[in-house]
């Protein structure tokens, strides 16, 4: 089996700013070369630079984003299959899901995320707020 001539992993954030990769090169000899943290940048170029910055070859990209939800949640806001529901999120009922709320009053099941800054609420807030 071939190894990755590149592998990353991105740490993800709302913030574009706060959004940073670590990535290794393969080496002529089969192990890697770290290179140091980088943005990364812009999205609707993100894969493109990796393949341009990269010699021929698979590429293998983690991140770090949460993929699904908790049961919990999922039962209270009525979702049964979260890969159905995440075509929804962002339209109708669910137009304010990934809008962070910037207060315990925005907080609402179709709108979940909360605080929009370190320390800038608190877990019983947040639960409060998702009846």
């Amino acid at each position: 089996m071939t190894k990755p001539a590149l592998v990353v992993h991105a740490d993800w954030s709302v913030h574009p700013g706060k959004r940073w990769m670590a990535r290794a090169v393969r080496q002529p000899g089969g192990g890697y070369l770290a290179l140091p943290p980088a943005p990364v940048g812009v999205l609707d170029g993100f894969f493109a630079g990796l393949a341009a910055g990269a010699d021929p070859g698979a590429i293998l990209v983690g991140f770090d984003f949460p993929i699904g939800l908790p049961t919990a949640y999922a039962r209270r806001a009525g979702i049964e299959h979260f890969a159905t529901a995440l075509s929804g999120f962002g339209e109708g009922r669910w137009r304010d899901f990934y809008n962070v709320a910037l207060n315990p009053e925005q907080i609402a099941l179709t709108r979940p995320f909360y605080p929009d800054r370190p320390g800038g609420g608190s877990r019983p807030q947040l639960l409060d707020g998702l009846p």
